[in-house]
């Protein structure tokens, strides 16, 4: 499920520039990865990429924005999804 969400979403890849489409390509044997290293606890995110894209209503200014790999979408839309409905 969070994987489909991802998906949707859209977005470029992180700094291992792993697109979503090339992300879907392998994503079966990339979820089961990813479940097993959250359940081993070693899971552990990649840097995040940094650009700077223009500030709205201000095109001499930038801000920064990070863009997260696929798979750490992944994991943190599947803790998402855990935990919206407690809160």
């Amino acid at each position: 499920m969070a994987w489909e969400t991802v998906r949707a979403n859209g977005g470029s890849g992180g700094t291992d520039k792993v697109t979503i489409q090339a992300f879907q390509a392998v994503a079966e044997v990339e979820l089961k990865k990813l479940h097993e290293e959250l359940k081993q606890g070693t899971y552990r995110p990649m840097p995040v990429r940094r650009i700077h894209i223009p500030k709205k209503g201000k095109p001499n200014e930038k801000r920064p924005l990070g863009i997260q790999a696929i798979r750490d979408r992944v994991c943190q839309q599947v803790l998402k999804n855990r935990l919206e409905p407690i809160f």
